[in-house]
């Protein structure tokens, strides 16, 4: 599992370097990796053009096969996964969003195992 926590302030550059650190820690993994972004303790990213940043997450995606799971998404983010939703659904086809870490881990937990490619 690879766990992002997005704290206080942030911005598209931390959100790129997020993108571009995600893809690097799977660029050696043959196994399915389950991606946790954490909201929780930021307050930032309403002002944000995210849009301009949904190429480059599709740029992770073919190879990522496991869930992701957002933690306590902003108003901002929920409505821009569903603008993605409709654009481009293979990015949000895995993808839960949860009110807590907890919630989070539980969702990983009972998910059925899915074989190594």
């Amino acid at each position: 599992v690879i766990h992002v926590v997005f704290e206080e302030r942030w911005g598209i550059d931390d959100f790129n370097r997020m993108v571009n650190e995600i893809r690097q820690l799977r660029s050696g993994a043959r196994h399915r990796i389950d991606i946790i972004l954490d909201f929780t303790a930021s307050f930032s990213g309403y002002n944000l053009n995210l849009l301009s940043a949904i190429s480059r997450i599709e740029r992770i995606i073919p190879n990522h096969t496991g869930l992701t799971l957002v933690v306590k998404a902003p108003p901002y983010i929920k409505y821009l996964v569903g603008v993605v939703d409709k654009f481009a659904p293979r990015i949000t086809q895995d993808l839960h969003m949860v009110d807590s870490l907890a919630e989070a881990y539980d969702i990983l937990e009972k998910k059925p195992p899915v074989p190594n490619t």
